[in-house]
């Protein structure tokens, strides 16, 4: 397998900047990387399919997820930016997931199909709803902390570690996940119906 430099020249010496080690062409002209990135994806300059790594684009004035991996291998962290909804995201990625403190994210249609880690949009005061989250969490889920987030309707079915879901709007725990293996909180909300589906 060939280094980014040997590929690139002196555009694979950026590459390398940004974390990426080695880097292989797919066939239909995106690329597989090794390595880790932290920043934004508009400074990458080759369009990426899988990722072997973690990918950090949090922190910075991020107002879209355009230019992201469609997969990757390990943590994906998109946290305190100016996104205002998850369409670009990663389709798989292969631990946990950070999407909390977006102060304009209202939505999570498009998120993630498959997260084999813990899910976290957790502190997103505008965020109303649950629908687009995958239905089945392999780690924890917590939604905690969202002001303006009154229904768990459209959230996940089966969560194997931890659900979390205090210091809400919530009136009612109809929706929960019909699977819990790990703790459930929900404390802090205005519940009026403990009932569930």
């Amino acid at each position: 397998m060939q280094t980014a430099k040997q590929i690139y020249g002196g555009e694979g010496l950026k590459l390398r900047k940004l974390g990426f080690l080695k880097n292989k062409k797919l066939e239909d002209g995106r690329y597989e990387v090794w390595g880790d990135f932290e920043g934004n994806p508009k400074d990458i300059p080759i369009k990426i399919k899988i990722l072997h790594g973690n990918f950090d684009c949090s922190n910075n004035g991020l107002e879209n997820l355009e230019g992201c991996p469609e997969i990757v291998g390990r943590d994906f962290y998109t946290s305190y930016t100016g996104i205002t909804s998850l369409k670009g995201i990663a389709k798989k990625i292969g631990r946990n997931f950070d999407c909390s403190h977006n102060q304009n994210l209202t939505s999570l249609e498009g998120s993630p199909k498959i997260v084999k880690g813990s899910f976290n949009c957790s502190k997103n005061e505008n965020l109303t709803s649950l629908k687009g989250v995958p239905k089945i969490i392999k780690g924890s889920f917590n939604c905690s902390n969202n002001s303006n987030l009154i229904s768990l309707e459209g959230g996940p079915e089966i969560v194997n570690g931890y659900f979390e879901c205090s210091f809400n709007d919530l009136n009612s725990l109809k929706y929960m996940p019909k699977v819990i293996k790990g703790s459930f909180y929900f404390s802090n909300n205005k519940l009026t119906y403990f009932g569930y589906s």
